[in-house]
């Protein structure tokens, strides 16, 4: 089974379905079909939230693994005869490296200063 990733092509997002992974001097690489672009009309009236690919994914691209920006999911649908695939987006990567505040461990030393008060 295949996975889809979003990524970015010369700043701007596409949909790509990776067949395969790949390791070429030391750097992570993947192998897929590009979905087409989504429906303009429909992504401009739904201010962005409608993607929806028209036809099956086609025309081979590789690509560093570290221009993944998440996993998705193309689900298919048949209207009028004609396959359209919507994209579907869970929050995942975008949302860990969007950073914040991270505490450090003192806890070795947070003990070993109740252990001096003790003593």
């Amino acid at each position: 089974m295949s996975a889809s990733q979003a990524i970015n092509v010369n700043d701007r997002p596409c949909i790509v379905e990776v067949s395969y992974y790949f390791v070429a001097n030391d750097v992570g690489y993947a192998l897929g079909k590009r979905f087409p672009d989504p429906d303009e009309d429909l992504l401009r009236l739904s201010y962005g939230t409608v993607w929806a690919a028209p036809g099956l994914p086609r025309g081979r691209i590789v690509f560093s693994v570290a221009r993944i920006q998440s996993v998705v999911a193309m689900i298919p649908y048949v209207l009028d005869g004609i396959e359209i695939f919507f994209l579907v987006e869970k929050p995942g990567l975008q949302m860990a490296s969007m950073g914040g505040f991270e505490e450090e461990d003192n806890e070795a030393e947070d003990l070993e200063e109740e252990v001096a008060l003790s003593t």
